[in-house]
């Protein structure tokens, strides 16, 4: 779970953009869900860590995007991994997280 602060004003919902990146890979990677807990809504996403094999099996690091409106001043979001997998496995790396406001 991360927490995010917005630091203006509560006088209108405040906006951002939560850039969430994380590996992705051929072999061996299963799907997080991202879905905002209090403070703030959002449309909850699923990212998918497997890559299937191309004619290069490498890995390399994807970009999710969620939009968030917050609500109160804090927010909090969770990442959950899920059961269900499209390799098989279940190995996911979150690598950054970054919070920009949107206008």
């Amino acid at each position: 779970t991360h927490s995010t602060h917005s630091t203006h004003p509560q006088r209108q919902r405040q906006r951002a953009d939560v850039r969430i990146l994380h590996l992705t890979s051929y072999e061996r990677m299963g799907i997080a869900r991202v879905h905002c807990v209090s403070g703030c809504v959002c449309i909850p996403q699923e990212l998918d860590a497997h890559r299937p094999p191309s004619r290069r099996n490498v890995s390399i690091f994807r970009d999710g995007l969620i939009q968030v409106d917050f609500t109160t001043a804090r927010c909090e979001m969770a990442l959950r991994l899920l059961h269900r997998t499209s390799s098989g496995q279940h190995k996911w790396v979150l690598t950054r997280v970054t919070v920009s406001p949107r206008v």
